[in-house]
């Protein structure tokens, strides 16, 4: 190890970023001169795959989240939060961010580095959609999950005053944007809480509830196999309140309406689970950068740093990173940003060292997606199932790899209390 101090700075509290910063933790001895800094707008990491149990009543909030201040201390130059990173500058090795004062005065500040890692993720990409930027509901964040589970009772609420059958139909009607993982997951999940808990609470109205889930491609889930498309599909229908669009786009978003297709529907929300796009900042860099043409993300070398600017690392969504055996960006999925994360901190350890940096080659483990109590389906190498063997499967791996044993214990103690008792069906 170089003995003047070196600062490594990280960008982004999400699966990359915090695993970098752990994984950082564990690689580098004590005693060794090396500082971290991390950067990110929230102040605390986010378990965003069980976000949709939250806004369903699953999950309380504090379930899914750690505080960034819990992370260990050894390492640590600084943990900023609500600080948004305006510019990066390559050439200069500095990063620029702001925040707002307790006075609600805007500070700048300029931060220098040796290393880099960039692990922004992705913001919600509502596809120039006429008014779904103002009227839908995004799916990506805490208060997201707490404005979805907030409306939808206030729809019920609502509903409860409404004589007309018709009117009701459309007050508690929530039209959801996209059929991917999120979107059906979302579904499944608000199905089972619209079919049970509030149907107890508002006997009167929640028959009338429905959901019509809307996937512009072909079929649902279609960056997976056609057998995840046909068992999601058969699972969402039997549920009885869930109408499935495939093959039409939302071409407007309204305060309370929908136009899918050429068809104006009524509804009480829509929520927006239609895509992502990279979420960088700008980036001044006097030596060439190379950007995916479709994707947007920000192209690198197989061992994950830029290769005009070998010092900065890119994981996660944000990282161009190509597969070895497809020739494709690899998904973006968490469990590619940790192993992303774990490569591109040893790498940061090999140049240090001035040894040979590590290729990466992401492994697949499997996906699975929850639709709802006792329902799953799952691959797990070339195996695929569904059913309550999926469902259990896919709690325990969730749980396995929530961080802290705080958080493993609310979340199992919730799960528990579901199996017994209704879920909650308070506003958050």
């Amino acid at each position: 190890m170089p003995t003047q101090s070196t600062h490594i700075v990280i960008i982004g509290t999400g699966f990359g970023g915090s695993t970098a910063f752990l994984h950082l933790n564990k690689l580098i001895n004590d005693g060794a001169h090396v500082e971290v800094t991390i950067i990110g707008d929230k102040d605390r990491f986010l378990f965003s795959p069980l976000l949709h149990e939250v806004a369903a009543g699953n999950l309380q909030p504090e379930s899914i989240a750690l505080p960034l201040l819990t992370f260990p201390q050894r390492l640590v130059r600084d943990i900023i939060t609500s600080a948004y990173v305006e510019e990066i500058d390559f050439d200069s090795r500095t990063v620029s961010y702001s925040q707002i004062n307790t006075d609600g005065q805007k500070h700048e500040v300029c931060l220098s580095y040796d290393y880099l890692i960039i692990a922004t993720g992705t913001k919600v990409n509502y596809f120039n959609v006429k008014g779904a930027q103002e009227n839908a509901l995004p799916l990506k964040f805490l208060d997201d999950a707490r404005n979805i589970k907030n409306k939808l009772l206030d729809l019920f609420d609502e509903a409860e005053n409404i004589e007309d059958t018709t009117l009701i139909q459309n007050k508690l009607r929530v039209i959801i944007a996209g059929g991917g993982p999120t979107g059906v997951e979302l579904a499944g999940e608000l199905s089972d809480f619209m079919r049970k808990e509030l149907r107890q609470a508002y006997p009167l109205s929640s028959q009338n509830s429905s959901i019509v889930l809307v996937e512009a491609g072909p079929r649902l889930v279609s960056m997976l196999d056609p057998w995840f498309s046909e068992k999601i599909s058969d699972i969402l229908i039997t549920k009885g309140n869930v109408s499935i669009s495939t093959g039409t786009s939302i071409e407007e978003v309204g305060e309370n309406f929908a136009v899918i297709g050429d068809e104006k529907i009524e509804c009480g929300m829509t929520i927006w689970s239609g895509g992502v796009t990279p979420q960088l900042p700008h980036l001044s860099a006097r030596k060439s950068l190379n950007y995916d043409e479709k994707t947007r993300r920000l192209m690198v070398t197989k061992e994950l740093n830029i290769e005009a600017y070998p010092e900065v690392f890119i994981v996660g969504d944000v990282a161009g990173a190509i597969d070895n055996e497809t020739q494709k960006l690899y998904p973006q999925r968490a469990q590619f940003a940790v192993q992303q994360a774990r490569t591109a901190t040893e790498n940061i350890i090999h140049l240090m060292e001035n040894s040979i940096l590590q290729q990466f080659q992401g492994r697949d483990s499997g996906i699975i997606i929850s639709l709802g109590s006792g329902s799953a389906v799952a691959q797990v190498g070339g195996l695929k199932f569904r059913g309550p063997a999926a469902w259990f499967m896919y709690r325990a791996i969730y749980l396995s790899k929530l961080p802290g044993a705080r958080l493993k214990f609310r979340t199992a103690l919730e799960w528990i209390m579901n199996l017994f008792t209704p879920r909650d069906i308070s506003k958050i």
